[in-house]
């Protein structure tokens, strides 16, 4: 199973507990939620008070928790050790009213694993009707415990179907995570709704 959380109010908002606690993306119409972000690892071995902080923030509709079906395997190598592999569906959604960038999902990537995303895209503008697809996936790894980065050809646009410019959908990385990122147009409501999958062997 995977946990993901989502933020309902305007503003971002910091899990009260976590491994670190992660922060998640204001939500663009509250008290609708905003992206979703991937939250298993960093929620695991965590105190009963912990918990009770983190249920006081549903409680007061701050934030919302979901689970998500996730198969996970180990598998033998050639060598004889053992590696793991999971893989992961997220659907998430929002909306963006001028050019400023939108994270529609966020990943912990995990220290010593690499990771292929894809992510189908599907963008619509409420006013004229108009919309954009995308079909984008990307290669991000972590050596050690060093930041994540992208493979040399990633992100990759598999396909684009883009009557509307300058609205975008990509892979972005950051200190630990991997993140789904959409920008709108200034003047528009863009209702922006993606799928991402995500394989990782570590």
């Amino acid at each position: 199973m995977a946990l993901i959380a989502y933020n309902k109010t305007g503003d971002p908002v910091a899990l009260a507990a976590g491994n670190p606690p992660p922060t998640l993306p204001a939500s663009p119409s509250p008290p609708d939620r905003g992206g979703g972000v991937y939250t298993t690892l960093a929620l695991k071995d965590l105190s009963a008070t912990d918990y009770d902080a983190i249920q006081a923030q549903i409680s007061a509709g701050t934030i919302e928790l979901e689970w998500l079906v996730r198969r996970e395997y180990s598998l033998a190598g050639s060598d004889g050790e053992l590696c793991t592999a999971d893989t992961l569906a997220v659907d998430t959604q929002g909306q963006t009213t001028d050019e400023q960038p939108l994270d529609l999902f966020k990943g912990l990537v995990a220290d010593g694993s690499a990771c292929l995303y894809r992510a189908l895209v599907i963008a619509r503008d409420t006013g004229s009707g108009g919309s954009n697809a995308y079909l984008v996936v990307a290669r991000v790894s972590r050596v050690g415990s060093s930041a994540p980065t992208l493979g040399d050809a990633s992100p990759s646009h598999l396909f684009t179907d883009e009557a509307h410019l300058p609205w975008n959908a990509t892979w972005v990385v950051g200190a630990n995570n991997v993140i789904l990122r959409v920008t709108g147009e200034a003047g528009h409501t863009i209702r922006w709704s993606s799928r991402v999958e995500q394989l990782r062997v570590s």
